[in-house]
C-alpha cells in the first residue's frame, strides 16, 4: 500500500527501532514496568505490522494473543485489552471474517462500557467499528444504535471539556475581580486558555484524520484484495487454456502420425509439410509464454535471476508448465516426452535452483510472483 519511497523508509526505521525498544523492555526489573511496557510494544508492533504486511493476518494474530495473555483479567490493563480485542477484530475484518470480527469487537465493547475511564478516541473507534460491520451485515437498528452511542460519548466528552473550560473561565473572572493589581498577568492567563481551548480542536481535528487515513487504509486492502482474486482468475484462465493447448497438440500430433503412416512407401513426400508440422508444439509454447508474460511480465525475468546456473530452453518450458500446475503426465504429454524423463528433468532443474531435497520445485516456482 505504502509505495513511495519515503514512506516505506520510514516504516522500515520505526520497525528497527522497536526491534531495538524490545532489548531494553527485556531490560526492566520492575515486573509491573516491563509488563505494561510488553503489552504496549505488542500493540504497536502490531499496528505496524498490518500497515508494513497486510497480508500477515498470524504474525499480527500472533502478537495480539501475547497482549491477552499478559493483560487477562487485570483491571489496570483494561483499555490495553480493549484495544486489542478491537485490532484482533479489524484482522478478522480484513479477511472477511465478520463473524469473528464482530465477536472481538463486542469484547472490546463490554470492556469499554466496564471501565469509564478509557479515552475517549479508543471508545470512538471500537463504537465506529461495530456500526460499521453491523451495517455491511444488514443488521441497520444495531448500526444505528452503536451510532447514536458513539455520538452520545463525543457529545458527553465534549460537554466535559465545556464545563472544564466554562469552570477555568468563573476562576480567572473571579481572579480579576478581586486582584485588579495583576491585570496584565491575567492577560497572559487569557492567551492560556485560548492555547488550551485551541489545542482541544487540534486533538479533535488529528483524531478525525487519524479516523479518514484508516478508512482509507482499509479501502486499500479491500482493493488488494480484489486485485489477488483477479489475479486468481487470471491464473486459472492460463491454466484452461494450457489445457486447450495441450488437447489441441494432441490433435495435430495424432495428425502427423497419421501422416507418416500414408506418406510410408510413396515416392513423392513433403519433407517440408511434416517438418512444418513438427513445429506446432513450440509455436504452442511461445504462444502460451506470450501469456503468461501478459500477466506477469516479471516471471521469466525472475526465474533466469534465481537460477544458479544458465537455463536452457527446455528449462524454461518445464518452468512454464509447472508455475500453471501441470502434473508430470501433463508435461510429458505436451512435451511428447517420457513421464521418467520428465522426472529427470525437473529433479536437474531443482538443483538449477539450488533447492535441497526437502524443498519443493512446485512450491518455489508457483510462488516466484
Amino acid at each position: 500500500m505504502y509505495n513511495d519511497n519515503k514512506n516505506r523508509k520510514y516504516l522500515d526505521s520505526a520497525n528497527l527501532a522497536y526491534g531495538e525498544s524490545y532489548k531494553y523492555i527485556s531490560q526492566i526489573s520492575d515486573l509491573e514496568s516491563r509488563k505494561r511496557s510488553l503489552a504496549v510494544y505488542y500493540l504497536n508492533k502490531g499496528s505496524l505490522l498490518s500497515t508494513l504486511h497486510p497480508n500477515d493476518f498470524n504474525g499480527q494474530l500472533s502478537l495480539y494473543s501475547k497482549i491477552i495473555l499478559l493483560t487477562r483479567n487485570d483491571i489496570k490493563y483494561q483499555e490495553i485489552t480493549a484495544m486489542t480485542f478491537n485490532n484482533i477484530g479489524s484482522t478478522y475484518e480484513m479477511q472477511d471474517r465478520i463473524k469473528d470480527a464482530e465477536k472481538y469487537y463486542m469484547k472490546a465493547y463490554d470492556l469499554i462500557k466496564q471501565n469509564g475511564d478509557i479515552f475517549t478516541v479508543n471508545k470512538l473507534v471500537v463504537l465506529r467499528n461495530l456500526s460499521r460491520i453491523n451495517e455491511n451485515s444488514g443488521k441497520l437498528e444495531n448500526s444505528l444504535a452503536f451510532e447514536r452511542e458513539s455520538l452520545d460519548v463525543l457529545k458527553r466528552d465534549s460537554q466535559a471539556q465545556f464545563d472544564d473550560n466554562t469552570k477555568s473561565l468563573e476562576i480567572f473572572y473571579e481572579t480579576e475581580q478581586k486582584n485588579q493589581k495583576i491585570r496584565e498577568l491575567e492577560k497572559s492567563k487569557k492567551l492560556y486558555n485560548l492555547i488550551i481551548v485551541l489545542s482541544i480542536f487540534g486533538s479533535i481535528f488529528l483524531i478525525y484524520i487519524f479516523y479518514i487515513k484508516y478508512r482509507s487504509h482499509k479501502q486499500k486492502a479491500a482493493l488488494l484484495q480484489v486485485e489477488q482474486k483477479l489475479l486468481k482468475v487470471q491464473q486459472d484462465q492460463l491454466q484452461k487454456q494450457t489445457m486447450f493447448t495441450t488437447i489441441q497438440l494432441d490433435k495435430k500430433n495424432g495428425f502427423i502420425n497419421e501422416l507418416k503412416e500414408n506418406l510410408k512407401g510413396s515416392q513423392s513426400q513433403n519433407i517440408d509439410r511434416i517438418f512444418k508440422d513438427e513445429q506446432l508444439s513450440d509455436d504452442e509454447f511461445i504462444s502460451l509464454k506470450n501469456s503468461i508474460i501478459d500477466v506477469h511480465p516479471d516471471f521469466f525475468k525472475a526465474l533466469k535471476e534465481l537460477a544458479q546456473s544458465k537455463l536452457t530452453y527446455l528449462d524454461m518450458k518445464y518452468a512454464c508448465y509447472i508455475y500453471l500446475n501441470m502434473d508430470n503426465q501433463q508435461i510429458a504429454k505436451a512435451l511428447k516426452a517420457d513421464p521418467n524423463t520428465v522426472r529427470t528433468t525437473k529433479y536437474r532443474l531443482k538443483k538449477k535452483f539450488g533447492l535441497n531435497k526437502d524443498e519443493d520445485l512446485n512450491n518455489f516456482i508457483q510462488n516466484i510472483i
